[in-house]
């Protein structure tokens, strides 16, 4: 059963205390069953038969059931490797329509759906998407804890651009590609999975309690067109994850550093201490990094 039919399943029954409430009972109902199933392994009393799905594992030798209902599926590790291969891309003309038709400045989740659907995603080497007249596409996911944001900042060894490398950065930038493309995702072309992905494996994440609350949580809130300073764009997806109250990142990898938790209207850092992206995202579109849908 999905997280939506085991809530809805729980108050017919009568099951559902009468202290609990709020519109995503069912996101935090899936994140407590991952967590289980992180922590316990195969000591825990569920699996997942697939994305979304859950099961019990006191049934998992029950023949009278469907070999679907009994087998549980394998989560993928997630890599964190230099993407350059296959990197998806929107051609400048489409975009630029595209954005005047939004009206906004900005691609909402449901434009780049139909920038998908439509056909309008190529995908090629990083080096030569100028070159196409093409423009490329990132996920940039930005943590949040109890209406704070964590800031930090990346060496010269992970960040090979010089205006982002040892600057303040909001989020955890990372290029989207062909393979970030499942079944299971292809409305946002993985872009979500990507965010999730570049900060799980960056703060070392993955096989941690807190990784199926940022799962559960990941959400889309734009695709902002940033211009360098030669006028060149990036089209950077916003992707929001909320984190646990009591989360707080260790840092064990040496490349990144500068953690900071930080309230978005109580920020002191000077706007050149950060990198490119995170100044105008911070000064043009503030209400894509707003802690709550």
């Amino acid at each position: 059963m999905s997280t939506r039919q085991i809530m809805k399943a729980a108050y017919l029954s009568g099951l559902v205390p009468n202290h609990l409430h709020g519109r995503t009972q069912h996101k935090t109902l899936g994140a407590r069953l991952s967590e289980d199933i992180l922590v316990y392994r195969k000591r825990s009393r569920f699996f997942r038969t697939q994305p979304g799905r859950f099961f019990l594992r006191e049934f998992i030798s029950d023949r009278s059931l469907p070999l679907s209902y009994r087998t549980a599926i394998v989560a993928r590790r997630r890599r964190r490797t230099l993407k350059k291969n296959n990197i998806a891309c929107i051609p400048e003309q489409q975009l630029a329509d595209t954005l005047r038709q939004s009206h906004s400045g900005f691609l909402s989740p449901a434009d780049f759906t139909e920038i998908i659907s439509a056909g309008l995603v190529r995908y090629c080497h990083l080096d030569v998407v100028r070159e196409r007249n093409l423009v490329p596409i990132y996920s940039y996911a930005v943590l949040h804890r109890a209406g704070e944001l964590l800031l930090h900042s990346k060496s010269k060894y992970a960040e090979a651009r010089t205006s982002f490398a040892e600057r303040l950065m909001l989020g955890f930038p990372i290029p989207l590609c062909h393979d970030d493309m499942t079944l299971f995702d292809m409305e946002d072309h993985g872009l979500a999975n990507a965010g999730l992905t570049a900060v799980a494996i960056d703060l070392d994440l993955e096989f941690s309690a807190e990784l199926p609350w940022l799962e559960q949580s990941a959400y889309i809130s734009g695709l902002i067109p940033i211009p360098d300073r030669s006028g060149q764009i990036d089209l950077v997806g916003v992707v929001n994850l909320e984190a646990p109250g009591n989360f707080e990142p260790t840092g064990r990898r040496l490349a990144i550093g500068d953690l900071e938790w930080v309230e978005p209207e109580k920020r002191n850092h000077k706007s050149r201490a950060f990198d490119p992206w995170s100044r105008f995202i911070w000064r043009e579109f503030p209400s894509l990094i707003a802690a709550n849908r």
